[in-house]
């Protein structure tokens, strides 16, 4: 899949795909974001119409960003 040149704006009404998240949000690894997840240390996703691909929304992740600070998440997990 080609990746969009356009920069990204998260917003509370927003549904954001893994691949928007990482790493320009939460600067960890794909391996380290999943290991958050199973953790707990990041909220689980939701499922789109499809269900197949999990995306989280734009409000949950803000209010993750505004508890956690992601450097520090990377070391702890």
């Amino acid at each position: 899949m080609k990746q969009s040149s356009e920069r990204f704006t998260l917003t509370g009404n927003s549904l954001v795909r893994r691949s928007q998240l990482l790493p320009a949000i939460v600067p960890v690894s794909k391996a380290t974001f999943r290991r958050m997840v199973l953790a707990g240390k990041f909220p689980p996703p939701m499922r789109n119409l499809m269900d197949r691909i999990p995306v989280w929304k734009g409000s949950v992740v803000i209010a993750w960003l505004n508890q956690e600070d992601p450097k520090a998440t990377d070391e702890a997990v």
